[in-house]
């Protein structure tokens, strides 16, 4: 028996329907930049600047965008209220005009921060073109593969821990009056001997 070689165009032949273009759509003209949290160290921001402010900002700065320097710059804002300018801190990393997407590492778990995409001017002021939302990252766990609510202390054997143990044994808690009527599901009202 002959096998024939076939190729993907061949395998459609026959096919009732013709086969759709599956290609995913990557822009929608929206002016975006969110930013999503990762871990308790790093941010994953992800933005999209739509035509016509593309256009906006050729005009703007009399170039066209992709010349000019772009930069991501991360402000620690925790426990601000953020007016722009009043951050605790905050930094700038560079970044290639075709990227639409970054990680953010290094940040200090347990703080508050929000993303801006920009731009410099020719006197090194920054442009803010996108602000993110406020991302707040969780604490540091502390102990790999531990719950982090769960906390352990060191205790003596002279802190009277077998006296606690032998008050509690020999005192045990009273019960409630309404456990004696309780049938797993349900209160109960209690029958006497008698009654139906």
């Amino acid at each position: 028996m002959r096998r024939e070689n076939r190729t993907s165009c061949d395998l459609t032949q026959g096919y009732p329907y013709p086969l759709e273009d599956e290609t995913w759509v990557t822009r929608y003209q929206e002016n975006r930049l969110v930013a999503l949290i990762k871990d308790y160290q790093c941010v994953y921001v992800y933005w999209e600047i739509s035509e016509e402010r593309q256009r906006l900002l050729n005009e703007h700065f009399c170039c066209e965008i992709g010349n000019l320097p772009l930069f991501l710059r991360v402000y620690d804002v925790t426990a601000l209220y953020f007016n722009g300018y009043n951050a605790h801190r905050y930094w700038e990393i560079s970044i290639p005009w075709e990227a639409d997407n970054w990680y953010i590492h290094g940040l200090e778990p347990g703080r508050n921060y929000f993303v801006d995409l920009g731009t410099k001017t020719i006197h090194g002021r920054f442009f803010t073109v996108l602000r993110s939302n406020l991302v707040e990252l969780p604490p540091q766990p502390s102990g790999e593969g531990l719950d982090p609510s769960v906390r352990f202390a060191c205790v003596k054997p002279s802190d009277g821990i077998s006296s606690i143990a032998h008050d509690r044994l020999s005192h045990p808690p009273a019960t409630a009056s309404w456990l004696d009527l309780f049938n797993g599901y349900s209160l109960t009202t209690h029958m006497q001997k008698g009654e139906s």
